[in-house]
């Protein structure tokens, strides 16, 4: 009975059925027009545009020209969280500073088009990756939870 009963469900169930509810639930008209949505989609972009102008433009000394570091950061801490979400916020912002400090020293030290510091820094990016997945899926505390998964 179950082996008629699993080719039944399978045979009911198309692929393009379940990729046009897909695609219908992800362009959801009633949250797409919601003003509340629309607010936040039009702050986010708003934000990201001037990130991306200081990334093309750059700022004295502190950001070159033509990065799109800013922008990707951005993009990351991008939150749709209601009430009071400031524990998470830092968690996020510190996972992302962390992460970043991390891979522009790794790169700096072993930025050397050898294969000894190419090896280098594969294994570092792997170890770090590697530390950082084990963060996110053992920790107990959300707060590390977030900061495993923005280090990654």
């Amino acid at each position: 009975p179950r082996a008629r009963l699993a080719r039944n469900i399978t045979r009911s169930i198309s692929s393009g059925d379940v990729l046009r509810q897909t695609v219908l639930r992800i362009f959801d008209s009633a949250i797409v027009r919601d003003p509340e949505h629309l607010a936040w989609a039009a702050r986010n972009w708003l934000a990201i545009c001037v990130a991306m102008a200081l990334g093309c433009w750059g700022f004295s000394t502190v950001l070159n020209p033509y990065d799109a570091g800013i922008a990707s950061v951005m993009g990351l801490l991008l939150n749709k969280a209601v009430g009071s979400a400031m524990v998470k916020n830092f968690a996020r912002i510190q996972g992302v500073v962390v992460g970043t400090v991390i891979g522009q020293m790794a790169y700096s030290a072993f930025s050397h088009c050898t294969e000894y510091h190419l090896a280098a820094l594969s294994m570092t990016l792997f170890t770090v990756t590697a530390l950082s997945f084990f963060m996110y899926f053992n920790s107990e505390n959300p707060m590390w939870v977030y900061v495993g998964f923005m280090l990654a």
